[in-house]
């Protein structure tokens, strides 16, 4: 009979198909957001308030990652509460609303409320996703989860940058509807996390959990033996939860001790992370990407800029799909330091070529340099310390810990985003666009030899 193999990840794979529309549907409406800045920047702009200042052009993608900071924060605690599935579900509602706005607003306000509300959506997609297919997976692999969400969010920057170059912007707000209510249509035939029954001590759904993600549809199917020890394995779970005895040593009863993060090693671990999260976002890959038609505008380029804006989206996605080669190196700390070095000098030739106003070499203009550096960038960014960053994050800490500092590491991530995209117009027309890069170039040359020293080891286990 034709159908998924007993214990087999067919249904784990085709719940990360269903969520990651929830993923690109975020990534979509930040990739579509560059090309339509110039858009309303100019006379042609479809708002009602006219052409919009530089101020204000600063504050759309600024609510993009105002809603993901908060929404990060707010959707993670809720899926403890009431499960991820359901948490989910209510993010891709929400994200309809905020398309909605973005294909039907007429003006600045209701375009930055449609990015609020789609960056609260997408805040829960970065989180929340990686940690449902951490739980309903076999393997408990911690790198696949986050590097699949990353890898999907890139796919929808590359299309976004794309339908917003050549499409109107109410048919590429409409394609991005279209995305997100997939998702919302689709998503809940997926089960609930089966760690999710776990903590309500409701044993029967979790079985019924546990056999749908692993296919056992039949009654003999389920003596199978893999099957069985992954029932007792949560039993087991379910007993140290409630703070069971677990088996003497030495005659005294151990139960089961949380740790509380209090321990030196894990301070270190705490303040490692932490300065992994300010470098990897002082990199400004997030500002580079936003303001990528503005910069090559500046700078120029050897191609049109829309096309070099499509470029840089590419990047980030072709990015991605290497970075699974680097999570699962066991020599990545120093591939990621090499390469934030390469990060660096590109960022660096970049101001030196903005400083001396182009190169000419031999009557021949060098404006190639800018996109050769720019897309060797965000290429770079994209495959390492970016999607790496949370990922140590989650493995470093234990899953208890890993739960409480995540939420303040997101929401500083997102902080120091939004800052950087709101103020990037002012820091630009004080210290010009030529230092401007050498700031980025230095926290990447700083980052390099740091991360030597913070970065651990890919340890040897699964989540």
């Amino acid at each position: 009979m034709c159908g998924p193999k007993p214990y087999g990840s067919f249904f784990v794979y085709f719940a990360a198909f269903l969520g990651s529309f929830l993923t690109i549907s975020y990534g979509f409406m930040f990739g579509m957001t560059p090309p339509t800045l110039l858009l309303y920047k100019s006379e042609y702009t479809p708002l009602s308030n006219g052409p919009l200042s530089n101020d204000s052009i600063s504050w759309i993608t600024t609510y993009l990652c105002m809603g993901a900071a908060f929404g990060a924060v707010f959707f993670k605690h809720l899926s403890d509460c009431f499960g991820r599935r359901a948490t989910l579900m209510l993010a891709g509602i929400i994200q309809n609303l905020g398309w909605f706005g973005a294909a039907f607003g007429y003006n600045f306000t209701h375009i930055c409320i449609s990015r609020l509300i789609v960056g609260l959506s997408g805040g829960c997609a970065l989180t929340v996703l990686p940690l449902f297919l951490i739980e309903i997976s076999k393997t408990k692999h911690i790198e696949g989860a986050y590097i699949t969400t990353y890898i999907f969010q890139g796919f929808g920057i590359m299309f976004g940058y794309i339908f917003g170059t050549f499409a109107d912007v109410i048919v590429t707000a409409i394609a991005g509807l279209v995305i997100s209510v997939l998702f919302s249509l689709c998503f809940p035939f997926v089960q609930e996390s089966p760690y999710h029954y776990l903590k309500k001590n409701d044993m029967t759904m979790l079985e019924k959990s546990v056999r749908y993600f692993r296919a056992i549809r039949d009654l003999d199917q389920r003596s199978l033996p893999e099957f069985l020890a992954e029932v007792d394995k949560f039993r087991q779970n379910r007993k140290l939860m409630n703070g069971n005895s677990v088996p003497k040593k030495n005659g005294v009863e151990n139960r089961v001790v949380y740790d509380d993060g209090s321990s030196p090693r894990k301070v270190k671990s705490f303040v490692s992370c932490l300065i992994l999260v300010i470098t990897s976002q002082l990199c400004g890959l997030l500002t580079i990407l936003n303001y990528s038609s503005f910069i090559f505008g500046s700078v120029g380029s050897a191609l049109p800029v829309y096309v070099s804006s499509i470029l840089l989206g590419a990047a980030t996605f072709v990015g991605g799909l290497l970075s699974i080669l680097i999570a699962t190196c066991s020599w990545r700390k120093f591939i990621i330091s090499a390469f934030s070095l390469l990060i660096g000098f590109c960022l660096a030739t970049i101001g030196c070529f903005v400083y001396t106003e182009g190169w000419t070499v031999s009557s021949v203009d060098m404006n190639w340099v800018p996109l050769v550096c720019l897309v060797l960038y965000v290429l770079l960014t994209s495959a390492s310390i970016y999607p790496m960053t949370f990922i140590v994050i989650a493995e470093v800490f234990s899953h208890k810990m890993a739960d409480m500092v995540g939420s303040f590491y997101y929401l500083l991530h997102w902080v120091l985003g939004l800052l950087l995209i709101k103020f990037h117009f002012c820091i630009v027309d004080c210290i010009g666009l030529d230092i401007y890069f050498w700031i980025f170039s230095s926290f990447c040359i700083f980052q390099s030899v740091v991360l030597v020293f913070i970065l651990p080891k890919k340890p040897q286990r699964n989540l």
